[in-house]
Order: structure tokens, then sequence, then C-alpha cells
């Protein structure tokens, strides 16, 4: 039952944060994390609640922020990326695909991973060991994708985190989305309204909407719907458009051709 597995968390959490001196929360401010946080602020109220802000997380994600600050009184710690996705991009390629190696990799895209690592991961490892905290909790579930289930059977939920220098705790690691959902009814966590945009095949998260990763999946319609503007800026001023006219026909388009196909035939970049 939920209320057993609220209860269990409470109390797993509580006892875990008792083994430290400086905790603090690693937030993107979506669903996975909200909850984390609600039960983190139980114990710590005003844990340092760190947030890496890409540029690039969704408008509704921005909006939340700035509403869910002021009412839970979160001690928020902003951290900027030190690179832009458009540099990552022209700098290494598009991300398409979610593994790979940082030197042996196809130079026509970049491994995701490695794309999250300059906009995210590095930025929060860097200010993690700069100020010395103990442990980061996360809301990293198993379920989301297979290297996390992976990551985190291997590790464990609580573990120490080389590239941090202290441990890392993934406070709701086995919780279901639907588990989560659930939840957020019983203990009133308000969330984003970016879990209002419902496309049957495609799963609301937050990150950032110009990620190329795993396109196939409804990616393109999901932007074309719900951000046209975003959409638009994606594809000319970013060049990915260009990019998948190039890949999926093997000859370079022209900006006229470039746009003949983002006015005509939007559905093309169904697909990578």
């Amino acid at each position: 039952m939920i209320e057993k597995l609220i209860n269990d968390t409470r109390h797993a959490v509580r006892e875990t944060l008792k083994k430290f001196s400086k905790p603090a929360c690693a937030c993107s401010f979506g669903l996975d994390s909200m909850v984390t946080l609600f039960f983190v602020r139980e114990v710590i109220p005003d844990i340092p609640v760190i947030f890496v802000n890409s540029g690039t997380e969704y408008p509704e994600i921005y909006d939340y922020i700035k509403e869910i600050v002021p009412a839970w009184k979160i001690n928020l710690i902003k951290i900027p990326s030190k690179h832009s996705f458009l540099w990552v991009t022209r700098r290494h390629g598009f991300p398409l695909h979610s593994r790979g190696t940082p030197y042996g990799y196809d130079r026509k895209y970049l491994p995701a991973h490695y794309c999250c690592l300059y906009l995210k991961k590095r930025p929060l490892e860097q200010f993690i060991r700069r100020e010395k905290y103990d442990v980061v909790i996360d809301g990293m579930r198993s379920d989301e994708s297979l290297m996390r289930r992976y990551t985190i059977r291997k590790y464990g939920v609580l573990h120490y985190h080389k590239g941090n220098r202290s441990f890392r705790y993934h406070a709701i690691a086995f919780w279901t989305r639907a588990q989560e959902e659930e939840a957020i009814q019983i203990l009133k966590i308000p969330i984003s309204k970016l879990y209002n945009n419902k496309m049957p095949g495609v799963i609301a998260r937050s990150g950032c909407w110009c990620c190329t990763m795993n396109w196939k999946y409804k990616r393109n319609q999901y932007l074309q719907k719900f951000y046209p503007k975003l959409w638009k800026i994606l594809m000319n001023k970013m060049g990915f458009a260009k990019f998948m006219i190039t890949r999926k026909t093997g000859a370079e388009p022209t900006d006229e051709q470039t746009q003949n196909y983002i006015d005509r035939q939007p559905c093309f970049f169904d697909t990578p």
C-alpha cells in the first residue's frame, strides 16, 4: 500500500540523514525531485537545494520554481551551466544515443550522457566538491531507464560517488511513477504544469526541452504540439533540421530546402 511506502521512505530518509553532517539535495524541480524533497525537508527544512540551470529547462519548470521556492521557503542554490546546448552541438554534434565513449564516438553525434556531463553533471560535481557536502540526495529512480536500474542495483541506494567525493542517496530509487502520482495526491505536493502535457506514448519529464536523445519516441510531435516556438528554434537556429536532412538523405540541403522541409514536411523529422 502507498501509505506503507510513504512511511517506510520517511523512516529511511530520517535514519540516513542522521549519518551525515553536511547534506544537500540536488533538485530539477520535476516530479521525482519534488517527492524526494518533500521527505528530506520533513527532516531538514532548510537543507541546501541545488538546481543546475542549463538554460534549456521547459518553461513550466522556471515558472514553477518562481512559485514553489517562496511557498516552501526553499533554501535554493542556483548553479549555471558552464556551456550552452548550442556550444555542445556545434563542438560535438547532436546527442542521439544514450551511451558511448568520449573518445571513440561517431563525430556526427555526441552520446547524450556527455551532453548532460557538460550542461549539468560537471557543474554539480564541481560545486559539491568545493562546498564539501558529505551526502547529496536526489530523485533518481530505477524504472526511468535500464542504465539507472543497472547503476542503482550495482552501487546501491546509498553509495560513495567518486566525482562528488561524497555520498549519493537515491531516496525513492524503487518507487514507480504510479506510486509517485498517488503519493503527491495524499501528501498534497504541488507539481509543475509541465505534467499537464499529455500525449499517448510520451511520458512528460523535466529536463532539457531541446534534448534529441531517443528522438524516435515521439519527441518531434511532442515539441511541435506543446512548444511550437521552441521546436522552430531547435530546427532553425540550432540547426537540427539541416542535420537531420543531411543524415537521412546523404546530402546537405540549402537554407531554402531546409525551410521547405520545416514548413511542408514536419513529419520528416519524426525519426532520426
